[in-house]
């Protein structure tokens, strides 16, 4: 029987895992980077007979289908190692192997894992992430991307579209994904914002546009939260504990990204 009730099972052999040892500590969101119409099974396909032993726990086709691969009890051998620039958050482990920390799963993408998330893929993944912190009691601060282990060899796992502000904003109560796509008229307007600034001072340019950054703060304008048109470009900077991050400044807000995670900071703090 899968520990995820509407998962389909789809082991690997035990002996491709860490038998018993995890402490279900965080979880890891993975992009397959390769290609965007296999399914869930094809998937445990491979993580059953790679030279590797690679896997992960559960594997989300683009239909929606989930197949797991590893018990929960088990680590599973996806999350590689410590990158040089890795988010500090993996110190607190004091060098164990990662994948005996987490919980982690694939979500089938393309090439370069710059495909959204389909609306069925997208709605299984939140709800295994959220069966998981309640059934283990993982704060949110502890769902971390794979660039957050790799930042070099996996830029780009789970992808720049990977949906992080909806998938927060869902965990934080809500019943069901917050729509962020916005209609024609919304991308016309938000575009409109977004250039308003930067084109008229003639120097730099307008910001570039489908960057992580841009994809939540349209998000955020579509569904009420206004950050004012970009004076920046993104930039590369630290944050206070001295971890890389790519920022931007915005008329009313201030935006950090890292590891596949987007903070935002208004001038009483955090805002999300």
């Amino acid at each position: 029987m899968p520990d995820f009730p509407s998962a389909i099972e789809y082991y690997v052999d035990p002996s491709r895992t860490f038998i018993g040892q995890n402490s279900q500590t965080a979880i890891v969101c993975h992009g397959t980077g390769g290609n965007p119409n296999q399914t869930a099974q094809q998937l445990g396909d491979f993580f059953r007979t790679t030279p590797s032993e690679v896997s992960v726990h559960y594997g989300i086709d683009r239909a929606g289908v989930i197949c797991q691969y590893v018990p929960e009890s088990a680590g599973a051998g996806g999350n590689g190692i410590l990158d040089p620039g890795y988010d500090p958050f993996w110190d607190q482990f004091g060098g164990d192997n990662p994948n005996i920390h987490t919980l982690s799963f694939e979500t089938i993408n393309d090439s370069t894992n710059s495909l959204s998330l389909t609306e069925p893929q997208k709605q299984t993944v939140f709800k295994l992430v959220k069966y998981w912190i309640n059934k283990y009691d993982i704060p949110l601060t502890n769902i971390k991307s794979h660039a957050s282990l790799e930042p070099v060899n996996r830029a780009r796992c789970p992808g720049p579209n990977f949906p992080w502000t909806e998938l927060m904003k869902y965990l934080q109560g809500g019943n069901k994904p917050v729509p962020t796509k916005p209609n024609a008229n919304q991308q016309k307007a938000a575009d409109d914002c977004w250039d308003s600034f930067l084109k008229n001072i003639g120097t730099v340019g307008v910001a570039p546009k489908g960057s992580t950054i841009y994809q939540q703060w349209i998000a955020g304008y579509v569904s009420g939260a206004f950050y004012g048109p970009p004076l920046t470009h993104e930039y590369d900077s630290v944050d206070w504990n001295g971890g890389k991050i790519v920022a931007q400044e915005f008329a009313h807000a201030r935006c950090e990204y890292s590891s596949g995670v987007v903070h935002w900071y208004g001038l009483n703090g955090k805002i999300s």
